[in-house]
């Protein structure tokens, strides 16, 4: 059987068979991170490794698109929906969590934070930077994740994924493309149309011995330290990338600068003054203007139009051409 959108019946009857516990016509904003979409046509809860590969496969098998997501703090969806089936990854028990020594293998759908604390427990640590995102370790791991300057790549071995070809293998990290905010698999499913891409099932990690109370007292430390300079309230973080200038042709005060690129949050401040600005239920936090804050009912057509309006706007006054850190969901 190949996927038809009008065949959305027969198409369910075969999920539920295959998979079982199969929803149709699924709120995305109700499960979502930004809670912003429309419907979702199919939707699998994947509880264990083996749930995540079988639904997965099944999607090829049919022809069907499909999206593996995490927490989906990272994910725009559009109020049309998604044409296919989304895929919850849930593979996150912590008995799934093997440990040899310093060397940690820990499933893909696990909460960052829950992570942190578990290792925490068994005296091990090194991630506590990334206790304040709310996004699962796969996650984190595609969108080559960075706060406070370190990097998750620096921990990390490798990745177990389900390739192209439907088999589990082992990907070092030197082959997934980690650089700024940026790995070879995001967007990747986007670019394929949501049909075949690689799907990281669990990564190991290279951690350092700590005791449970400094695990406890960095995560506290990094939390306050966010809550200062991040705004409360419903976003997706960051929406664009910090660009890379070119000293000879620009001009920012040195708190702006990092590692050759400048804030995207001085950008929307300071220059093009957009902090605060708003379109329907979507605002520029007062706080720190490349956080998009959905007010409460907002729609994606919202974030979209701010989006293009502060790009024209950075483009125009600065010649730089700004680049989004979230992802996009549309087919």
């Amino acid at each position: 059987m190949w996927w038809n959108k009008n065949k959305k019946d027969e198409f369910l009857m075969t999920l539920k068979q295959e998979l079982g516990e199969v929803e149709s016509d699924v709120s995305l904003a109700k499960i979502s991170y930004l809670k912003i979409g429309g419907l979702a046509q199919y939707y699998f809860g994947a509880k264990t490794k083996e749930d995540l590969i079988k639904s997965v496969r099944l999607a090829r098998k049919l022809d069907l698109p499909h999206l593996v997501i995490g927490a989906s703090s990272n994910l725009l969806f559009l109020d049309k929906g998604f044409q296919g089936l989304i895929i919850k990854n849930n593979y996150a028990a912590k008995d799934a969590i093997y440990i040899n020594g310093s060397e940690v293998i820990a499933p893909s759908g696990i909460i960052l934070l829950v992570l942190i604390k578990e290792l925490g427990q068994k005296g091990l640590g090194g991630i506590e930077f990334l206790a304040p995102i709310p996004g699962t370790l796969g996650g984190a791991i595609v969108s080559a994740v960075e706060a406070n300057k370190k990097e998750i790549k620096n921990f990390l071995v490798g990745v177990n994924v389900l390739d192209f070809n439907g088999e589990v293998k082992f990907v070092k990290k030197e082959k997934l493309g980690l650089k700024y905010r940026q790995s070879k698999l995001k967007g990747l499913a986007k670019a394929r149309n949501y049909l075949k891409y690689p799907v990281i099932l669990e990564a190991k990690l290279k951690l350092m011995p700590r005791s449970k109370e400094e695990v406890e007292r960095l995560v506290q430390s990094v939390f306050l330290m966010r809550q200062k300079s991040q705004p409360q309230g419903i976003s997706l973080g960051c929406t664009f990338k910090n660009p890379k200038i070119e000293f000879d042709k620009h001009s920012f005060p040195d708190e702006a600068i990092s590692n050759g690129r400048v804030s995207c949050g001085y950008l929307l401040d300071k220059g093009i003054n957009f902090k605060g600005k708003k379109i329907g239920r979507i605002q520029l936090s007062k706080i720190h203007a490349n956080f998009f804050i959905n007010l409460g009912g907002a729609k994606s057509d919202h974030y979209l139009k701010l989006v293009e309006e502060v790009k024209e706007k950075v483009k125009e006054k600065y010649n730089l051409d700004l680049k989004e850190e979230i992802e996009i969901i549309e087919n």
